[in-house]
C-alpha cells in the first residue's frame, strides 16, 4: 500500500467505519425480513397440508 493511500485510509476511518455499521444493519435487517417470510411460507404450507387443520 503506498503512503498516500494509507494516509487516505487514516483519515477517513471514523467515515469509513460509519458506512460499515450501516452496512451491517442493513444486512442484519435484510437477513431478518428472509427469515420472517421464509417462517411465515412454512406456516403457511404446514396449513395447507394439514387435513386437520
Amino acid at each position: 500500500m503506498s503512503p498516500r493511500r494509507g494516509a487516505l485510509i487514516r483519515d477517513n476511518h471514523e467515515a469509513s467505519g460509519k458506512g460499515l455499521d450501516k452496512a451491517g444493519d442493513w444486512l442484519g435487517d435484510k437477513a431478518s425480513d428472509i427469515g420472517e417470510g421464509i417462517a411465515d411460507g412454512a406456516r403457511k404450507l404446514g396449513g395447507a397440508l394439514n387435513p386437520f387443520d
